[in-house]
């Protein structure tokens, strides 16, 4: 399988280790933080091991900005599969990985001169949108699908408040403009 490499901004970003060299990265994370921040920063990075593990070889980075109380995963998988070229078929891969209860919003964009597209899709906090009710979002969770050196690449967001996703997306987009495949 390819390997995705990347070089995040380390002031919000730290690449997720595998489980085996967690505790040092974890130490690292958690430095001389308040009690509060290393609690809020034990569940991020645990839940950020999680998704390394799910990921099944995936590229996973931990977003940690502890004053803004802001943290999510990023995951990026480098396939096998051919590349999408198509918004259609951009946004029927999003939604299956990025449920919701409303039509997804996608944004074409380009990466390294091929077409990619950012899906987000908004969750509510109870029942289908089109039942008449007014329903107050609690979050967006946003899907990238892209090509990369002639692959496709997927990389999935952890759902964030929708302001969390705002400031999230802006800085995930920062991370895939240095994204590079090796196979």
């Amino acid at each position: 399988m390819p390997e995705l490499s990347a070089a995040p901004n380390p002031s919000f970003w730290s690449l997720v280790p595998d489980r085996d060299h967690a505790d040092e990265w974890v130490l690292a994370l958690l430095g001389a933080r308040p009690q509060t921040q290393q609690e809020h920063l034990l569940l991020a990075a645990e839940l950020s091991l999680q998704a390394r593990e799910a990921s099944d070889g995936g590229l996973v980075l931990l977003h940690a900005d502890p004053v803004a109380e802001l943290y999510a995963a990023l995951t990026l998988v480098a396939t096998e599969a051919e590349p999408i070229v198509q918004a259609g078929r951009a946004l029927a891969l999003a939604a299956a990985l990025t449920p919701g209860a409303w039509e997804p919003s996608v944004v074409e964009f380009h990466l390294h001169g091929a077409p990619a597209w950012r899906v987000s899709t908004l969750v509510a906090d109870n029942g289908p949108a089109d039942d008449g009710e007014v329903h107050l979002l609690t979050s967006v969770t946003t899907a990238y699908i892209m090509t990369i050196a002639g692959r496709l690449v997927v990389a999935k967001l952890s759902p964030l408040s929708p302001a969390g996703a705002i400031i999230a997306q802006a800085r995930a987009e920062q991370v895939l403009c240095t994204l590079e495949l090796h196979d």
